[in-house]
């Protein structure tokens, strides 16, 4: 009977994924007949061109605009909150921020119901992370839930959103600490440099010559010298500086992996196996090695890879006039410059804007294709 319900329970979670899998696989496309709707990566129609304006998925709802408001709609093109937002923006934790027809700004849940913030006075709303979301009054920064409960009272200057349970605070801008949901400290304020956990670890700062890292119990369980910098790790590698030697990084050991070279005058954390890098006169990418995967002049900005694609274009040029295109990791065009904005790559497709206007929004695949809806 137990491996009947195991069985069971491993069919359900897969069609979960594949259910998740095929929302994040829409993309919104205004078609030929003047009206948005949703195609998968190879151009096939999954929700018919109905809307007035659509925008991405995001936990199964996306926000569509018609007769002039706002609603959301699930994966087969069905309203599952109706149209009468003047705005609306995406699902986080199950909660969204949206502006009413009086210009202000609520949450809702899934089935469109308000969520009644249990506070006389507070500003700008902000998403939901782990089920809090911060929330700023007079008083300072605290924590509500997803409730409109206030968990944690406004008292900190500065505050950031949970992740792995702990919320890094400060209550005067530079005494720096990490509370859990109960608001108790977990980790005691005494840093004036941290930064948020990432690979099971935040890096601080007590001192101006040596980072500190520390696990989620606050025992600090590596320490290298490094000037300057409070940079945490990213795929197990985190970047120093050594005074008069350069940039480089170490990994959780406190091993050096990549020395410190002076010639780097900016690095920046791995993502996708390389990183970013700058010297005097050029920019380009390294991998875990340290080795070059290539370089060109700092005539050329950079961005930041995404599904092994890099968005770049030439400086020089007015707002107007730039075109941007993209490499792969090895430094080799795979799709020439020729448009106004481009977006990420989400799979194997990226969102681009040509030319003539932001009003010309299209995708292309990894060779410069354009997708075309097909039917229309």
């Amino acid at each position: 009977m137990k491996k009947i319900i195991i069985f069971v329970f491993s069919i359900l979670f897969i069609i979960s994924c594949n259910s998740q899998n095929k929302q994040d696989d829409l993309y919104p496309i205004k078609m030929n007949n003047g009206k948005y709707g949703y195609i998968n990566s190879v151009g096939d129609v999954i929700i018919e061109p109905k809307f007035y304006y659509a925008l991405d998925f995001s936990e199964g709802l996306a926000a569509i605009r018609e007769k002039g408001f706002y609603g959301y709609i699930n994966n087969t093109g069905q309203f599952v909150i109706p149209p009468y937002f003047e705005d609306a923006g995406k699902f986080k934790d199950g909660i969204a921020i949206v502006t009413t027809k009086e210009d202000k700004e609520i949450y809702i849940n899934t089935k469109g119901e308000m969520i009644d913030i249990k506070l006389e006075q507070y500003y700008k709303l902000n998403k939901f992370y782990e089920g809090l979301s911060i929330v700023k009054t007079k008083n300072g920064f605290g924590y509500i839930d997803t409730k409109g409960n206030v968990v944690i009272s406004p008292q900190y200057k500065t505050a950031s959103n949970f992740e792995n349970g702990l919320a890094l605070v400060s209550k005067n801008g530079s005494d720096f600490g990490y509370i859990n949901k109960s608001g108790k400290y977990k980790i005691e304020p005494k840093y004036y440099l941290a930064t948020n956990f990432s690979n099971g670890l935040a890096a601080v700062k007590d001192s101006g010559y040596k980072t500190k890292f520390l696990n989620k119990e606050g025992e600090e369980i590596l320490e290298i010298k490094s000037s300057y910098t409070c940079d945490n790790f990213s795929e197990g590698l985190a970047i120093f500086y050594e005074e008069g030697k350069g940039y480089g990084y170490v990994n959780k050991n406190g091993d050096v992996v990549i020395k410190p070279n002076s010639m780097f005058e900016t690095l920046i954390s791995f993502k996708e196996g390389v990183a970013r890098f700058s010297t005097k006169n050029e920019v380009g990418y390294i991998d875990k090695k340290g080795n070059i995967l290539f370089k060109i002049s700092k005539d050329f900005f950079l961005g930041e890879v995404s599904n092994g694609m890099i968005p770049f274009y030439k400086r020089g040029e007015s707002l107007t006039q730039i075109k941007y295109g993209f490499m792969n990791i090895k430094g080799e065009i795979k799709v020439k410059p020729q448009f106004k904005e481009v977006e990420h790559f989400k799979g194997n497709i990226a969102g681009v804007y040509l030319p003539k206007g932001f009003s010309d929004y299209l995708y292309i695949n990894k060779e410069g294709d354009i997708i075309k809806p097909k039917k229309y």
